[in-house]
């Protein structure tokens, strides 16, 4: 078959001429109403040099509408062409109840018609249409839509009823040029109407009688009346008002009063594929708009797809509205996808109606930046789906549907200046330090925030349910004050086993652990908390370690050991301070330090004293201890340092005494045993279960480091452990089992032997005592490797209710 050219032209006689290979002149065809319901055919043969009717999948039918508006083209039984392009803003109506099968392009039409595209080109397809009859199957390539396209199922119903579910698009629907796609829903009727229509025998068109007032009808619809036959429904609606009928009419009559039934449109159509934004070779920066939309809301409308899915999620949107004069429809879509990864697609919600109805949302980011908006989001009762990250909430979400929606939300309080309502099933939040400023939640709806939520205003309607880890409002991070207003009585549920607060790290080091119902937060550096609510906490502090002495040096004592099991806290930010272990000793004349304090809510864990080490030694600034030569005798703490010695006078007893240790906190140091150059060994540092030993003679006469005293047990953490015990003392010559060991609790062992050899340090975080050193003999420095060890550092540990159902409100 040869190509043909068509152009179409409306004549001021309303006569049509036709320019085309081979010439002719199109004429109204008569009979089939009134006005703009005049059709021209294109199948008769008259309009054809030679009586071929241009057709094909060859054919090219350019309309071009210049004159006037609103041309209508009946096409035959089944028609191929190659493409049918009209004007622009003046599109003209195509319809007819054959499939008419497009190889190439179609534009700027109302197609009123089934139809199939055998695309030769993915670059060729759709653009500026209004269809308003069922796609019947796709073959070849899968066409790009441009421009605005609709798909318009209140317009065409090819069979009576309120329900429909039709399948609207059978392929992907592929977007390449920052086009929209509007779905629009059949439009019901409260009631019957009746108003009077122009009929013409045998002919299924109707115009409106001269008039009558406008009004909408619903396709699909009983239709009776005079001149009417029974069985008759709506089938199409033109854009110029007239209608046509799934019958002819059966009398002529210029104003017959015709009744249209009630009707409760119950619509879903189908995308068989994916919603697809941004293939090869399109322009960037661009976003694809889907309006689904309904007329009223007794009316049911949802148009289901796959996925959202975008090429490059830096250049190509989507974005689900409304437009002014309709109400949400429902988008039904079961996650989104990036082709080339990228950051998270960006989704943003106007007034608009999305389900959630499957798991692919990981790379989803929704947005509703408009405080004017409203977007509701749902799940199906038995479902749990994320929605993936919801990064602006400026308007108005609401959660409905008896699911579960997860979603995670930044802590950034700009973004959440709207309103979240929860008005069935669950709405879930998973990250921390979330901020909305208002939350409503219905009746039977429940909020779960499981790592914290803080809201400036809640609502929370009679059998509402909100749990989570807290509920917080008014928290000190934002300004304006919060209310709650709770309509009805409300009871906490598991109040025992549960937490009224929530205790999060500022800066400093926490190590916050679950324990069945409970958290356990250690403290190993100063740091800084705050607390959100009230609520009792278990506290277990323990000081620094002492640090070991030398020279025969006697142990440090343990850190001090409190634990307290109640205590309240309340709102605010609290300090936490972790005591250092004290410094060995390094040198004859070098002090050794005590272990630094632990503190919490006014609450103080001494710092075990030093060990004794040599009667000159001195410190940093040249002080010698305790204002004279006192460097021997262990200092108190915590619990106390053992003694150690000063140079000896043969025949004279220069022990010296440990250091006092704090009542209820530790116990004191041992006394060490300096009688002369060959009989020297240093005392035990008391722990925080008991005192450190004294320096004793062995069976052979040799003196023999004494142990530190035990630390004190606490199962705070859940495992039994030993804190604050003291550092073993320093012995002389050969060693023996058992002596001048480290107590129990993290306290170093002592040195003995023939040569120089430093003590063991004190176990960190258990607030031992370190280890005194010996040297090889009186005279002789010792230097580092004979000096005392290092005490442990200290610890802070809270534990406090874990919550597990803990804060859950119910609103009764």
């Amino acid at each position: 078959m040869n190509k043909c050219n068509i152009a179409l032209s409306i004549a001021a006689a309303a006569a049509l001429t036709v320019n085309a290979d081979s010439g002719g002149t199109w004429v109204k065809r008569v009979g089939v109403g009134t006005g703009g319901t005049d059709w021209t055919s294109w199948n008769d043969t008259a309009n054809w040099d030679g009586g071929t009717v241009a057709s094909g999948s060859g054919s090219t039918a350019v309309a071009n509408i210049s004159a006037a508006a609103n041309q209508y083209i009946e096409i035959p039984s089944a028609l191929s062409i190659y493409t049918l392009t009209g004007v622009s803003g003046n599109p003209p109506v195509v319809s007819g109840d054959g499939v008419l099968s497009i190889y190439r392009s179609l534009s700027n039409v109302y197609l009123y018609a089934p139809f199939a595209l055998k695309c030769t080109s993915e670059y060729a397809g759709p653009a500026s249409v209004q269809f308003c009859g069922p796609c019947t199957s796709m073959s070849g390539k899968t066409p790009l839509f441009s421009g605005v396209s609709k798909f318009r199922t209140d317009l065409y119903a090819t069979s009576a009823g309120e329900t429909r579910s039709e399948t609207i698009w059978p392929c992907p629907l592929d977007n390449w040029g920052g086009a929209s796609f509007h779905f629009i829903a059949p439009h019901g009727s409260d009631a019957a109407i009746t108003a009077n229509w122009s009929l013409t025998k045998d002919s299924p068109f109707l115009s409106r009688a001269a008039g009558q007032a406008e009004h909408v009808l619903s396709v699909g619809t009983a239709v009776s009346g005079t001149g009417i036959p029974e069985g008759t429904f709506l089938k199409r609606v033109f854009p110029d008002g007239s209608i046509e009928l799934s019958a002819a009419a059966i009398a002529t009559s210029a104003s017959t009063a015709l009744t249209f039934a009630a009707f409760n449109s119950e619509m879903t159509a189908t995308i068989d594929g994916n919603i697809y934004r941004g293939p090869s070779g399109s322009g960037g920066n661009t976003t694809c708009t889907l309006y689904v939309q309904k007329y009223r809301e007794e009316d049911e409308f949802t148009v289901s797809a796959q996925l959202l899915r975008s090429e490059n999620s830096s250049k190509w949107f989507f974005k689900v509205a409304t437009e002014n004069g309709f109400l949400p429809g429902v988008l039904s879509i079961t996650g989104v996808q990036i082709n080339n990864g990228g950051d998270p697609l960006k989704v943003t919600l106007e007034n608009c109606h999305i389900k959630i109805a499957g798991d692919s949302f990981a790379d989803a980011n929704f947005l509703l930046p408009g405080s004017a908006h409203t977007a509701r989001l749902t799940v199906a009762g038995g479902e749990s789906h994320s929605m993936g990250t919801l990064s602006s909430l400026k308007g108005t979400l609401v959660k409905d549907g008896a699911g579960t929606l997860v979603a995670d939300l930044s802590d950034t309080a700009a973004d959440y200046t709207g309103t979240l309502m929860v008005d069935a099933g669950t709405f879930s939040i998973t990250n921390a330090g979330v901020y909305i400023a208002h939350v409503v939640i219905k009746s039977g709806a429940t909020l779960d925030a499981p790592n914290g939520l803080h809201v400036g205003t809640l609502e929370a309607e009679e059998g509402a349910i909100i749990k989570g880890g807290r509920f917080y409002i008014d928290t000190p991070n934002f300004a304006a004050f919060g209310s709650a207003t709770f309509k009805g009585a409300y009871m906490l549920d598991s109040t025992p086993s549960g937490r009224q607060m929530e205790i999060s790290l500022v800066n400093g080091l926490m190590d916050c652990r679950k324990l069945g119902n409970d958290f356990v937060s250690t403290f190993s550096a100063n740091s800084l908390i705050r607390v959100d609510g009230s609520g009792e906490v278990e506290v277990l502090l323990v000081g620094g370690g002492g640090g070991g002495g030398t020279m025969w040096g006697g142990g440090g004592g343990g850190g001090g050991v409190v634990h307290r099991e109640r205590v309240l806290l309340t709102n605010g930010w609290y300090g936490v301070a972790v005591g250092a272990g004290g410094l060995g000793s390094s040198a004859r004349f070098t002090l050794n330090t005590s272990g630094g304090d632990s503190m919490f809510y006014g609450i103080t864990a001494f710092g075990g004293g030093a060990g004794g080490t040599y009667f000159t030694a001195k410190n940093e600034s040249g002080a010698t201890r305790g204002g004279g030569d006192n460097g021997h005798l262990g200092v108190p703490g915590g619990s106390g340092g053992g003694g150690g010695i000063m140079y000896p006078a043969n025949g004279q007893d220069r022990s010296a005494a440990g250091g006092a240790g704090v009542e209820g906190q530790g116990h004191d140091g041992g006394k060490s045993f300096n009688y002369s150059s060959s009989f020297l060994a240093g005392g035990g540092g008391g722990g925080a279960g008991s005192a450190g030993q004294n320096a004793a003679t062995n069976s052979v006469g040799d003196f023999v480091g004494s142990c530190g005293g035990a630390g004190v047990m606490c199962a705070i953490t859940g495992a039994e452990v030993y804190y604050g015990g003291g550092g073993g003392g320093a012995g002389n010559r050969t060693a023996e089992a058992g002596s001048g060991l480290g107590g129990v609790g993290g306290g170093g062992d002592g040195s003995f032997g023939s040569g120089r050899a430093r003590g063991g340090a004190g176990t960190d975080g258990l607030g031992g005592g370190g280890g005194g050193g010996r040297a090889t003999t009186i005279d002789g420095d010792p230097q580092y490797s004979g000096g005392g060890a290092n005490g442990g550092r200290g610890v802070v540990i809270l534990r406090y209710a874990r919550p597990v159902e803990a804060t859950t409100i119910v609103i009764r």
